[in-house]
């Protein structure tokens, strides 16, 4: 009888912890403490969104921004990649990268996003629904560990939250955690680049002057300002098209750069001179690829209408 009861209390242990702990393909080397965070790993049981609704909830997005792409040819859709980007002011390309993998190249990008992301109503569901996971190193090793394609922009919220004179200035500040994954898991990068949107809008105030004014002396003095780490989550206040929010009818310029192989730093995922050798490279790729992107733009003005032309100078 107690036999019995020892055996169905083990089955029923068994049953709950497979209810806590998602499948994953070919799991292997996940974090040690998995078991405790098996609740926020929800996301590796993603069901990709159709190509329908993505090219139907896009395709206004395209139309206004008619976007173009270079290097998708840099691309094998039959291996996973680490997309490693620079943040456009206030992120508002980073769809284009999710929406034309998905439907060229039948890749589903998993977003890595900085927390602010989860904070606003609506906006966060709907990047749930694309892939989007929260940034941290247990979700990215999760990810890796399962085969997915990642997608990171190390400069965060900072970089998308621009100041006046940081038009396409990759600001990555010290940070080379992305590097230390793509090492640990033998991940070849893609450097992303992107240059049209930070010229449709216009920044009046950024975060620096608003931190100066009273309105900043108030979140510092009731605390509040490490909240928004202390501005650096403070959007800019922005014009575009007259003095509307909605951004000028820019073309968009975004391009997928060669694979990074990172094999030669096996074993160094901790070390840091390993690690910022291997962000050294991206970075280089991405400033190389928007100087010709801007190349590329300044002899595509004349394939623009003429409606488009006249409004980029409204």
């Amino acid at each position: 009888m107690n036999e019995h009861q020892d055996q169905e209390d083990n089955d029923s242990k068994k049953i709950e912890q497979s209810k806590r702990i998602p499948l994953i393909p070919n799991a292997v080397n996940l974090p040690a403490n998995i078991e405790e965070n098996a609740p926020t790993l929800d996301f590796l049981n993603f069901q990709p969104p159709s190509k329908e609704f993505v090219a139907n909830i896009s395709a206004p997005f395209y139309s206004y921004f008619t976007p173009r792409f270079l290097g998708l040819d840099n691309i094998d859709n039959s291996r996973p990649y680490f997309f490693v980007g620079y943040h456009t002011l206030l992120s508002i390309t980073d769809i284009f990268y999710v929406t034309e993998l998905l439907l060229k190249k039948d890749i589903m990008l998993r977003s890595l996003a900085d927390s602010f992301h989860f904070k606003v109503p609506g906006w966060n569901q709907f990047w749930e629904k694309m892939g989007m996971v929260k940034a941290s190193r247990e979700n990215c090793s999760a990810l890796m560990t399962a085969g997915e394609s990642v997608l990171v922009f190390p400069g965060g919220a900072r970089e998308a939250f621009k100041r006046k004179n940081e038009q396409y200035k990759v600001n990555w500040q010290n940070r080379s955690g992305f590097a230390h994954m793509a090492i640990e898991h033998n991940y070849p990068i893609i450097p992303l680049a992107s240059v049209g949107l930070e010229d449709a809008m216009d920044i009046l105030y950024d975060a620096d002057d608003m931190m100066n004014t009273w309105l900043g002396r108030f979140l510092k003095y009731t605390g509040i300002a490490k909240y928004i780490r202390d501005g650096e989550e403070l959007p800019p206040i922005v014009k575009g098209l007259g003095w509307t929010l909605l951004p000028r009818p820019e073309r968009l310029y975004l391009s997928f750069g060669e694979p990074i192989d990172v094999s030669e730093f096996a074993g160094k995922a901790d070390d840091k001179a390993a690690q910022m050798a291997v962000r050294e490279k991206v970075e280089r790729s991405v400033k190389k690829q928007m100087d010709t992107l801007l190349k590329y733009r300044a002899n595509d003005v004349e394939n623009m209408g003429w409606l488009r032309r006249w409004l980029l100078k409204k």
